[in-house]
């Protein structure tokens, strides 16, 4: 999902690369301009975003740690998250023909087949 932060963000960048600032600095456009900005900062993210998401065949299986789609299932990726009370997920990777959760599962009885792969972000940028 697009953070309103990371669309101004682009809007701005947009702004700034298309304009050369010849039309005014960013802080000074109008509303009905920037919002213009905005929308096609959010449909050029979501598409990234979308395209980032890859069939589960395609997926590296020498055991690189990715983020998965678990598609239809009842599961969901919160409740693959390695340590309690935080929202670090724990990744998956290939192992023995399938792919499983990187850690913390050991006791899981049912498989889940996970749809789409795609890496794992960067890490936050250090301030």
């Amino acid at each position: 999902m697009t953070s309103k932060a990371e669309i101004e963000v682009a809007a701005q960048a947009l702004w700034v690369d298309a304009s050369k600032d010849r039309f005014g600095k960013w802080p000074t456009v109008t509303g009905e301009f920037k919002d213009a900005w905005r929308k096609s900062a959010k449909a050029a993210l979501e598409a990234a975003e979308r395209s980032r998401w890859q069939p589960i065949e395609t997926a590296p299986r020498d055991g690189t740690i990715i983020d998965v789609w678990l598609g239809d299932s009842d599961a969901s990726d919160v409740k693959f998250y390695c340590t309690p009370g935080t929202r670090r997920s724990c990744g998956w990777f290939w192992k023995d023909g399938k792919f499983r959760p990187s850690m913390g599962l050991s006791t899981i009885t049912t498989f889940i087949v996970p749809t789409h792969w795609q890496h794992l972000p960067p890490p936050p940028e250090s301030k």
